[in-house]
């Protein structure tokens, strides 16, 4: 049988579940934005629509675009170049910094 909330417990549901929708909402927004931030892995899968496993057999093989510190370091990957990608341009950027492409330059620690 269904329970009806009185507006004293739906006013508390709604402070419980503000900030996590919030935060949703707010990630949703910047995933189809225009802004090109850089993306963790987690998030280039998520925006790829792959599960982590198959995203982790792209960078492995070197496949998907990605800029990183040096081997074995956090890879970090540019919206434009994940489009690029994958619509077939397929366009792969070095990885490391100290490059003369500023599109390589690695977000702040």
């Amino acid at each position: 049988m269904r329970r009806i909330l009185d507006p004293t417990e739906l006013e508390a549901l709604a402070e419980v579940l503000a900030e996590p929708v919030a935060q949703r909402v707010l990630d949703r927004l910047g995933e189809v934005g225009g802004e090109d931030r850089w993306l963790t892995s987690a998030e280039a899968a998520r925006y790829l629509g792959m599960t982590m496993h198959a995203f982790h057999r792209h960078t492995a093989a070197g496949t998907i675009p990605c800029a990183q510190d040096g081997p074995g370091c956090k890879m970090w990957f540019k919206r434009a170049d994940l489009d690029a990608w994958r619509t077939g341009a397929r366009r792969l950027t070095k990885r490391g910094v100290g490059t003369a492409d500023d599109s390589l330059a690695l977000p702040p620690a």
